[in-house]
């Protein structure tokens, strides 16, 4: 690889204005947790880890909070870490 990297890690780029208006529909529609869904009805969540799951050829995904969370997860998965 001979690319190098000149970015800036610290200055995050523009969130484009399909992504507000995405996150602007889920504030209006008060569905902004996993389990406040109607019977049947996939939420936000679920779409998420179902769409990055087929995306990564995975049977499943898990969306978490927080990086620290998914280490979390994936040292648990692992048997390593019981916290």
């Amino acid at each position: 690889m001979t690319e190098v990297f000149k970015g800036n890690f610290t200055q995050q780029e523009p969130i484009p204005e399909a992504g507000i208006e995405a996150a602007v529909a889920v504030l209006r529609s008060g569905r902004l947790h996993r389990y406040n869904v109607l019977p049947d009805e996939e939420g936000e969540v679920a779409a998420l880890e179902r769409e990055f799951a087929a995306a990564m050829g995975v049977p499943y995904c898990l969306a978490v909070a927080s990086g620290g969370y998914a280490l979390a997860c994936a040292l648990r998965i692992c048997a390593i870490w019981i916290g």
